[in-house]
């Protein structure tokens, strides 16, 4: 499952599998339609802690 938005740089979007990852991110540079890259983003979720 992913959340949020990550259409233009400083939009967030988390990725999520129930239960066993929990991800957040923080778009970095955005050029449409040839290069998307993000930043992972500490949350403290317990299951992102695990890996």
């Amino acid at each position: 499952m992913i959340s949020g938005s990550a259409r233009h740089v400083g939009e967030s979007f988390i990725y999520e599998v129930p239960g066993f990852h929990y991800s957040k991110f923080r778009v970095h540079e955005s050029t449409e339609g040839k290069r998307l890259s993000w930043r992972v983003i500490p949350s403290g979720h317990p299951q992102e802690l695990s890996e």
